[in-house]
């Protein structure tokens, strides 16, 4: 994997080979109205001014060996810095993911998700998908998959619980939409450790995320 590498986005080389000075850096770094940085035309670049200035970028090999740019865009340098230095330091610990990983929807990965299961039966995955629409989409399916953590996940267990929980449920015979009740153990083991669990075993095989946060998430206990 190549080295990390920092880019100012507003600044450049002249066409000389002149490098910007340090009295034109300290000015534009000093100043809020960038129109009044002392620095000359020859050192602008054609988006000086507009957008975040400065750029990280990295590169990672796709399936067929093709390295592909990868890169974030921060407004301070410091930031730039600190976010290179994380990312020099996992590339030498083994543990590098993409940054940008995850910023899928979990809705999109769940539904690349039973395209990997070749083995499972029809009414297992029709029990499967069920669940998901009913019960895990109306929670977590505009939310990225960065934005899923024990904290959140273990609240709407709880609320599977107690009957306080986003639902799609069908409508009764009068056409009015049911409320939800509190679920069983067995019912919420099903939604949260077989069906949810699986799809962030997906995310985490295909280096989404790090880590599938419900291995850390309790969940009620059967009682005999």
């Amino acid at each position: 994997m190549a080295r990390v590498i920092i880019d100012d986005r507003w600044l450049r080389t002249a066409e000389d080979g002149a490098v910007p000075s340090s009295a034109a850096k300290r000015s534009l770094a000093n100043t809020k109205d960038l129109a009044k940085a002392r620095v000359p035309e020859k050192w602008r670049t054609s988006i000086y001014g507009t957008g975040k200035r400065w750029r990280v970028r990295w590169y990672v090999a796709d399936s067929d060996g093709k390295n592909i740019q990868k890169s974030r865009y921060f407004e301070k340098l410091s930031d730039a810095e600190s976010f290179k230095a994380a990312m020099e330091d996992d590339i030498r610990a083994g543990r590098y993911r993409d940054p940008n990983a995850g910023h899928h929807l979990f809705r999109v990965v769940a539904e690349e998700w039973p395209q990997s299961k070749v083995d499972i039966k029809d009414v297992t995955l029709g029990r499967y998908t069920r669940d998901t629409r009913v019960y895990v989409y109306p929670q977590w399916g505009d939310v990225l998959l960065s934005g899923i953590t024990v904290k959140d996940v273990q609240s709407w267990v709880n609320d599977l619980v107690a009957g306080n929980y986003k639902t799609e449920l069908p409508l009764d015979k009068h056409g009015v939409m049911r409320k939800p009740k509190p679920l069983p153990p067995s019912s919420i083991k099903n939604i949260v450790r077989v069906v949810m669990c699986s799809v962030l075993d997906f995310v985490v095989k295909h280096d989404y995320l790090a880590e599938n946060v419900i291995d850390k998430v309790i969940t009620p206990k059967r009682v005999k």
